[in-house]
Order: C-alpha cells, then structure tokens, then sequence
C-alpha cells in the first residue's frame, strides 16, 4: 500500500515539472503552434510502451479448457 502512495507522490512532483519542461520546449523551437503536441506524443509513447510490456510479460491465468467459447455463451 505505501509503494501506492510513494507513485502517485512522486507522479504529483515529476507530472507538472515535466508538463512545464515541454511547454517551454516547444515554446522555444519553431514548432510554438504545436505547444500541445509534445506532451500528447509523450503520454502516447508512455501508453505504448505499457501496452506491449502488458503484452509481452503477462500471461494468461485461466486454462484454456475453462475459457467460454464466445462472448455470447456465459
């Protein structure tokens, strides 16, 4: 329960301060129209990255003679 709440602090102290480094980031290139895009792109890749490791590292617990057919059975 503690290593709950030592991420959600530390996502409270490193969210903004990296919400603020790309919004100055971007505000200093060329690309000032597009202010929004670099934490949408980062958030993405983040997401992308959890997905395949999801993927990747977590197995299946249910045998598979125990799984339902179709969605549509029970």
């Amino acid at each position: 329960m503690a290593l709950i709440g030592i991420s959600f602090s530390v996502g409270f102290i490193i969210g903004p301060v990296l919400g603020a480094s790309f919004v100055m980031w971007s505000r200093s290139a060329d690309a000032h129209h597009f202010f929004q895009l670099w934490p949408a792109l980062f958030a993405l890749t983040l997401s992308l990255i959890n997905v395949l490791f999801i993927w990747r590292c977590f197995r299946e617990s249910l045998p598979t003679n125990k799984r339902a057919r179709s969605l549509g059975s029970g």
